[in-house]
């Protein structure tokens, strides 16, 4: 297989608009897409696509709502405090031991949900 010349005369040289011109009536002309059929929506279905719009956008606001409110509570709380524990002490960021407490009681909720409800279950 050869390889293709190197250089200016292996470059594209651009196409004149006369060029141009004779490509685009030589092309095959286009198919016609067929029409689609649509169905009219019905007054039940409208309101349930208009209230998913309005459950994604309640649910956008909040998620936006929780980054600021998080944001603020990162740039209040940045100081460094004394943390004790029973065989010595710490000092962290403030911020970091809300998060870590908030994860610890969120994963202690969901291990207490799913304790009581093995717990409560219908003996089968």
């Amino acid at each position: 297989m050869p390889r293709p010349a190197s250089g200016a005369s292996a470059r594209k040289q651009p196409r004149l608009p006369s060029e141009m011109d004779e490509t685009r009536t030589q092309s095959a002309p286009a198919e016609k897409q067929p029409a689609l059929e649509t169905k009219a929506e019905t007054w039940k279905e409208r309101h349930a696509r208009h209230r998913r719009r309005v459950r994604l956008y309640l649910w956008s606001f909040a998620l936006v709502g929780l980054i600021v409110i998080l944001s603020a509570l990162v740039a209040a709380n940045t100081r460094a405090v004394r943390l004790d524990w029973v065989v010595g002490s710490i000092r962290a960021s403030l911020i970091w031991i809300i998060l870590a407490s908030a994860i610890f009681g969120w994963l202690a909720g969901l291990v207490t949900g799913i304790v009581f409800r093995h717990h409560t279950r219908p003996f089968e």
